[in-house]
């Protein structure tokens, strides 16, 4: 884990800069030590806070189900429509506080300061501020801090320090963090075309297009202002979005024989988050506390949690040919280009060498911005070889 930015042994191979976080620490700019006591457990060694991973999904007979009808017209044009109600193929994860001994939901508080004596503060148990009701700003005496409780359900807390008699804690219970991963149900409604057109410059050509409106998506939800106070299952959370992602598509044939497809895609998110906050620490630092939709697919601790897009474009251009004596061969390539400045290119070619026997070759490259969907893939290029045999 990626705690702080540490290069060497030195204490200047120490870099700390909450404005550029990369680290986990870093984002955790006015994180209270009472907020860690609430991680530390009871002091004695396997106590501290541990994490789990999980995975809740539904029963086998939760079938998915959905409907089609497809027709033309006269003219040539066809269409459909579609309707599929199912759980999602991509997995979300749900992030909670638990006792890591009898497995309760642990309730997550955050308690304001009160001043305690000779200048200290300490977290009144009497508050539990909303999400709302966090500052911006941070007093240099910790006077407006907010630290993170975590309590169950007959009012212990947890950690090292009873927050309720500032004494040692009698529940020695440690607590965990639970990754549960999910799949949420949603309703697909979409439609497609396709039309054949003759023109005389570029001869047939064939229009088409693909429509979906997804409802109750799952987007990942980042509120820098919560994780600045280490309110880590509250920070990152996934909450329901709908989305509508369209392609419109041309395809001609040139050359005798080869295809060439260009393709234009959108991803539209309905429900994109973006609430831009500046937060500033008890020692005057400023940092990014914006709450908005992450980008699930590339967001880490060295992009600051990337954000998403309301509205993603990506641009494709196919090419097919087939090739040999009786054309028994066929050579295919894709470049799609992801906005942003992601790339990938996969050409496959496939060789046959009798009726049963068929090679294949295929190259994927991938390069571009690192914080793309593609470009994140740049090590990860590859080349295959496969055969394939058919049986009578």
């Amino acid at each position: 884990t990626n705690l702080t930015s540490v290069t060497g042994q030195l204490p200047t191979d120490v870099t700390w800069d909450v404005s550029q976080a990369s680290s986990a620490f870093e984002y955790m700019a006015n994180a209270t030590f009472s907020t860690f006591n609430s991680f530390s457990g009871a002091g004695a060694t396997g106590n501290s806070a541990g994490a789990v991973y999980e995975r809740d999904y539904p029963n086998d007979l939760d079938a998915n189900f959905g409907a089609r009808y497809r027709g033309s017209t006269d003219g040539g044009f066809n269409y459909s429509f579609n309707y599929f109600y199912h759980y999602d193929s991509n997995p979300y994860v749900e992030m909670s506080w638990r006792d890591a001994v009898t497995k309760e939901t642990l309730s997550v508080q955050r308690a304001q300061a009160m001043a305690i004596g000779g200048g200290a503060q300490a977290p009144n148990p009497a508050t539990d501020l909303t999400p709302d009701q966090i500052p911006n700003s941070f007093a240099a005496d910790g006077s407006n801090s907010v630290s993170i409780l975590l309590h169950n359900a007959a009012g212990e807390y947890y950690g090292a320090i009873d927050p309720t008699t500032f004494a040692t804690n009698t529940n020695t219970n440690p607590v965990e963090m639970v990754m549960t991963e999910k799949l949420n149900r949603i309703h697909s409604l979409g439609t497609s075309f396709d039309y054949a057109m003759d023109t005389e410059a570029m001869g047939a050509i064939v229009l088409r297009g693909e429509f979906l409106y997804n409802k109750d998506e799952m987007q990942p939800v980042v509120d820098r202002r919560l994780l600045g106070i280490g309110d880590l299952t509250n920070s990152l959370r996934m909450e329901e979005a709908d989305m509508f992602k369209y392609v419109l598509g041309a395809d001609i044939t040139v050359l005798t024989n080869m295809l060439v497809s260009a393709q234009f895609i959108q991803f539209w998110n309905m429900d994109f988050i973006e609430e831009t906050r500046t937060c500033t620490t008890q020692a005057g630092n400023s940092y990014d506390c914006s709450r908005y939709t992450g980008d699930m697919a590339t967001m880490n601790l060295d992009n600051g949690l990337n954000k998403g897009h309301e509205f993603k474009e990506f641009y494709s251009l196919f090419f097919s040919k087939p090739f040999g004596g009786s054309q028994e061969h066929r050579w295919n390539n894709i470049t799609i280009y992801e906005e942003g400045g992601g790339w990938w290119n996969r050409l496959d070619m496939e060789y046959t060498f009798t009726d049963e026997l068929i090679g294949s070759a295929e190259w994927n490259h991938y390069w571009g911005d690192k914080d793309t969907t593609f470009g994140q893939f740049d090590k990860s290029s590859n080349f295959q070889l496969g055969v394939k045999y058919l049986f009578d």
